[in-house]
């Protein structure tokens, strides 16, 4: 085990930003505490779930094929031109408050200062590409729909800014009730308007917008409250933007690769098979994205202790993290692979029955997720940025060269085997820089699982739901 990882780390009210609240790092109590708020945290991301289920279901049914689509590829558009012009300064700016380089009010300050003069140009550049395209490449949507999801983006950009500090200074609970409380405020606009007027394009994208803006606003006035006066006002240090941009602009590519490679293999299948196998496959992916959600929310817990800690003490809590998180997702993925066949078919119809076998094999995948995510999340304190930006390229590129070998040959099936390689990849690569950058071996950086750590967490008594 890494030296320190036994130590009581403690940071003062400057350092970290929480007045009065230590940082420790006493095992096993600062793993099971992790542990546990990450389920606290699935809690609330189920009932997030649930809400978009439903929403999915009202405005699908009220939309048609047509209304849908050119809802969901104006929304398409606006998330692109977010991935691409967003410089990963979210990123970025976890980075320097892991490395002490900035305390969280600077940093906040930051955020505002690049939601403005990165978030607004993503609007002109969202309308000026989606309106005079809006027929080739949106589906004839009208030119509200094109505007309002442009709108979405400086909103979006907001939200993770404030979420990537939130995170990492622990304050989960308030974060998992404003996401759930977001999803039910974007249901209950759809359905009021479906019970009304009836829903259209524009009015399902306006929903999207009110719920997009009012959880951006949520999670800042949140971050105001724990940081005090000034958290909001835009900060313009050159050095701050400098250094945000100067990291930033290296995470880009990991985070374009990330995006993809968890959307490449629905891409590709659209153009290597015919439309039915490709709609046998999304629904295949979309299963398995809540799958992926559900390990990843749980990682999400871990980023306190990753971020505060002294270093050798973050490294070895993120070893022992990602053992456990490997338990958990291997339980995980037996469970979505054991009830593929009676969940599809049942609540689908034997129509899409040819979305179990991929769906099945996607699982897998759930695993070595559970160790890149948390991997990664410490890399971003610990390595240079252009080689996770590397890693998560190599991965991606990987994903396509696969797909584009194994679906022609054994179908749908083999965009799902494609992906699962590719995450493994990804996790071993981000394992090896782990160990490179975190001063331990290769062999002892993921540790044995410890299921009585995990018993621990139930014995608490405490309900895993929000409550």
């Amino acid at each position: 085990m890494t030296p320190g990882a036994d130590a009581e780390v403690e940071r003062t009210d400057d350092e970290v930003g929480r007045p009065g609240v230590p940082v420790s790092l006493d095992e096993p109590e600062a793993l099971v505490s992790s542990l546990e708020g990450g389920g606290r945290l699935l809690g609330f991301r189920v009932l997030q779930y649930v809400f978009l289920f439903s929403l999915n279901l009202v405005a699908t049914r009220a939309l048609g094929p047509t209304g849908r689509g050119q809802y969901a590829l104006a929304l398409n558009l606006a998330t692109i031109i977010w991935v691409l012009s967003h410089l990963s300064v979210e990123q970025s700016i976890a980075r320097l408050l892991a490395r002490d380089e900035a305390g969280p009010l600077e940093l906040s300050r930051l955020g505002s200062f690049f939601t403005l003069t990165l978030g607004l140009p993503g609007v002109a550049m969202a309308i000026a590409i989606g309106l005079p395209l809006r027929h080739e490449l949106l589906g004839g949507a009208a030119p509200e729909t094109v505007v309002l999801a442009a709108a979405t983006i400086p909103f979006t950009l907001a939200g993770q800014l404030a979420t990537a500090l939130l995170l990492r200074l622990g304050v989960l609970r308030p974060y998992g009730w404003i996401i759930a409380l977001g999803a039910l405020l974007q249901l209950g606009i759809v359905a009021v308007v479906e019970i009304g007027p009836g829903l259209s394009p524009e009015a399902a994208m306006a929903a999207a917008l009110a719920a997009i803006a009012a959880t951006a606003i949520a999670l800042v006035v949140v971050l105001r409250r724990r940081l005090g006066p000034g958290a909001l006002a835009p900060l313009a240090s050159r050095r701050l933007i400098g250094a945000a941009l100067h990291v930033g602009i290296r995470l880009q590519p990991a985070s374009i690769a990330l995006w993809l490679n968890l959307k490449i293999d629905l891409l590709l299948v659209g153009l290597l098979v015919s439309a039915h196998q490709a709609g046998l496959y999304s629904l295949s992916a979309s299963l398995a994205d809540v799958v992926f959600v559900g390990i990843s929310t749980i990682g999400l817990a871990a980023l306190e202790r990753q971020t505060a800690a002294e270093t050798s003490a973050a490294v070895a809590f993120t070893s022992r993290f990602i053992g456990q998180n490997l338990f958990l997702a291997s339980l995980l993925a037996i469970a979505g692979a054991a009830v593929a066949y009676p969940f599809i078919v049942f609540v689908y119809g034997s129509a899409w029955e040819g979305s179990v076998l991929p769906f099945a094999l996607l699982m897998p995948a759930v695993i070595a997720l559970a160790v890149e995510g948390p991997a990664r999340d410490m890399l971003m304190r610990l390595a240079p940025p252009l080689s996770i930006s590397a890693a998560s390229t190599v991965a991606v590129l990987l994903n396509v060269a696969l797909n584009l070998a194994l679906v022609p040959a054994v179908g749908i099936a083999g965009a799902s085997i494609a992906s699962v390689l590719s995450y493994w990849v990804a996790g071993a690569l981000m394992l090896a820089l782990l160990s490179r950058y975190g001063g331990v071996p290769m062999k002892e950086t993921v540790q044995s699982p410890r299921p009585a750590e995990l018993l621990a967490i139930l014995r608490r008594r405490r309900p895993a739901l929000p409550g």
